[in-house]
């Protein structure tokens, strides 16, 4: 006894476990690997974060950049009804612009809305989707389990209202969809 103790003693006494330790020269420690990994992770996010920010000036022209869109548009408007002549003036010179150098502009603008559009589309989790076409297909199920209006005026349902007896027109409305249902 008093030999296995000293063994024992001397592999895990002290707090320590020399074993572990041992392997630690061959493995890494995968906590303290976890750890590292996590740390550069969360790094690389806030860097990310910081870079699509930028700076606050760089921010807030970003964040401005759909609303002038939208601004410039209502003053073309405005300038259009204020002054005429020096709108279809200013109109008249925009055409002259060559069509590639419009497609080049409408590029610009594609990609730079489509690129907001699919970071957006991008931060959907596919739990979200299935978890909405789920319930999509339940209503669906359960809106087609229902009778319809139609089926229950003409007495499919177990109804037995009849709204024609009191309105003659649509009494005969009722007759004619019987007579094309076969009923």
């Amino acid at each position: 006894m008093g030999l296995m103790q000293i063994i024992w003693g001397a592999l895990f006494g002290g707090g320590r476990n020399v074993v572990a330790e041992t392997v630690e020269a061959f493995r890494p420690n995968a906590e303290a690997s976890d750890q590292r990994a996590h740390a550069r992770r969360l790094a690389a996010v806030q860097a990310a974060a910081e870079e699509g920010r930028g700076s606050g000036f760089v921010g807030g022209i970003k964040a401005l950049v759909r609303p002038f869109f939208a601004l410039s548009v209502l003053a073309l408007f405005g300038f259009a009804m204020a002054d005429p002549t020096a709108f279809a003036v200013r109109m008249a010179a925009l055409a002259a612009v060559p069509e590639p150098l419009w497609i080049i502009l409408g590029g610009i603008v594609a990609f730079y809305f489509g690129s907001r559009e699919a970071e957006k589309i991008r931060g959907v989790r596919a739990g979200d989707v299935v978890a909405g076409l789920s319930a999509f297909r339940s209503a669906r199920q359960s809106i087609e389990a229902q009778p319809s209006g139609a089926d229950y005026v003409l007495g499919a349902a177990g109804g037995s209202v009849d709204p024609g007896a009191d309105n003659p027109a649509l009494a005969e409305a009722l007759t004619l969809v019987r007579e094309i249902r076969g009923k």
